[in-house]
């Protein structure tokens, strides 16, 4: 995995090996407060978060 780059999702910590899917997960968290299982279909993992940001 050295010198790979990964792009995640800043709202619920899903990761991406495209920042296009990133920024999709991004903008669909950020509008609907929910994950959308055919974007987080492509993700490779996700990260852990201290606080879950997407209820509001």
């Amino acid at each position: 995995m050295k010198g790979e780059v990964f792009y995640a999702c800043g709202i619920c910590g899903m990761i991406y090996e495209r920042a296009e899917d990133a920024r999709a997960c991004e903008s669909w968290c950020s509008a609907h407060g929910s994950c959308n299982t055919e974007i987080t279909s492509r993700s490779v993992g996700s990260i852990s978060r201290a606080e879950p940001r997407l209820r509001k």
